[in-house]
């Protein structure tokens, strides 16, 4: 197993095994998008069914992470970075709505709960 030389390996990809919790991130699975508008409104757009049974999110202030929480206990993180313009209002959201398109159709849509964290010990 490979040791981490720096605070900045965490963050580096890498091969997920079949017994983690933590899935392959969303972007490399599918077309995603974030989408956010001035009232706190958070929509998650994505091109192929999640594979499971999401049940909440959660926004990490401090790395600038987005991660839903699956009905099994997986984590799927989204895979992208989440702009700094958009980081204010992830902020006071509470909740985000899931839109699933299927030959560029709406096929499914969801609301999850967002639980946001914000130490402010680390900022990106």
């Amino acid at each position: 197993m490979s040791q981490a030389t720096s605070f900045d390996d965490i963050f580096a990809p890498r091969a997920v095994s079949a017994d983690s919790p933590m899935d392959r991130p969303l972007a490399q699975r599918m077309d995603v998008a974030l989408m956010i508008n001035e009232n706190q409104k958070v929509w998650i757009a994505h091109d192929r069914p999640f594979g499971d049974v999401m049940m909440w999110a959660e926004y990490d202030a401090d790395a600038a992470t987005l991660v839903l929480m699956s009905q099994s206990g997986r984590l799927h993180d989204l895979g992208m970075p989440i702009h700094k313009p958009f980081r204010k209002h992830l902020l006071k959201a509470r909740e985000i709505h899931t839109v699933y398109m299927k030959n560029r159709q709406v096929a499914d849509v969801g609301v999850l709960p967002l639980m946001v964290r914000e130490t402010g010990i680390y900022h990106s």
